[in-house]
């Protein structure tokens, strides 16, 4: 009776070892991806999307005045 209840109580141990190992693993490959779900749903908000948007136009705008100043500059070597 002993030796059943000994043996009951490792493969309870044992189990609970085995459970928390997979736990741990399956945790390791999940977070990553739960992570990248929430960091691309932060980037849907509308607040960012309004950010981006508006530094997009404002260094498009920056861009066409250093086209135009390159266009408008004088020649120096001719």
């Amino acid at each position: 009776m002993l030796g059943l209840m000994t043996l009951l109580f490792l493969v309870i141990i044992l189990g609970t070892c085995a459970l928390v190992s997979v736990l741990r693993r399956a945790r390791a490959e999940v977070w990553p991806t739960i992570d990248a779900f929430a960091e691309f749903r932060g980037a849907l908000d509308p607040a960012v999307l309004s950010l981006r948007r508006d530094s997009f136009e404002t260094a498009r705008r920056l861009e066409q005045g250093r086209s135009s100043q390159r266009i408008n500059a004088p020649s120096l070597g001719r």
